[in-house]
């Protein structure tokens, strides 16, 4: 994954059929003022580092929420 062209992120529970949830990240690349951009999932290799990021841009996923807030990352 290239993250020179992500604009959007955001960190997702994802249930299994078990019922396990598990912690993943989401990116758009859409430009960053688009008001409902389109997300799709992050490689598992980039998981870390785009956790990482989204982090570092302030973003959090509350207890018990499902979605957490989505970060916009300004042009660079």
């Amino acid at each position: 994954m290239n993250l020179k062209n992500v604009r959007h992120l955001r960190e997702i529970l994802v249930t299994d059929a078990r019922g396990k949830a598990t912690s993943m990240m989401q990116y758009s690349s859409q430009n960053g003022s688009h008001f409902r951009p389109n997300f799709v999932e992050v490689p598992l290799d980039d998981q870390a580092r785009a956790r990482e990021l989204y982090l570092r841009w302030g973003g959090r996923r509350r207890e018990g929420m499902r979605i957490g807030m989505t970060v916009i990352i300004p042009n660079r």
